[in-house]
């Protein structure tokens, strides 16, 4: 499967290798444009709708970022829509410093505004104040 995503006019494509064996080795990045920031791999993989690629986000959100790259990230991840990605949001909502709890929250609450994802983050901000 491969998607492609356009992002700041840089076409990124996102590869997932859905076979398995010792070579697979999941989603993968391949710029098919002029030079792209890491920004657009980021957010190509957000769109990705597979666990593979939430994974990939959340590993390097583990990784020392500079502020723009994780906001890249936020972005990423709350554009993701899975369960995953919404379950370590929610918990970088409960841990982050607050800069990144407050970007978090109003990155889901634009990007996955239903019901029960914006009572879940009602629900972590409010057990941050406690």
């Amino acid at each position: 499967m491969a998607d492609e995503v356009e992002r700041a006019g840089c076409a990124v494509r996102v590869v997932c290798q859905t076979a398995r064996g010792p070579r697979c080795r999941g989603p993968r990045v391949e710029h098919t444009g002029s030079a792209c920031g890491f920004e657009s791999a980021i957010f190509a993989l957000g769109a990705v709708r597979h666990e593979a690629a939430t994974d990939v986000l959340i590993e390097r959100w583990n990784k020392p970022a500079r502020h723009e790259l994780r906001q890249a990230l936020v972005t990423a991840l709350a554009t993701n829509r899975s369960e995953r990605a919404l379950e370590f949001l929610l918990s970088r909502i409960a841990e982050e410093e607050d800069l990144w709890a407050s970007a978090i929250a109003a990155a889901l609450e634009k990007c996955r505004a239903s019901e029960r994802v914006l009572e879940c983050v009602r629900a972590a901000l409010e057990a941050r104040r406690t």
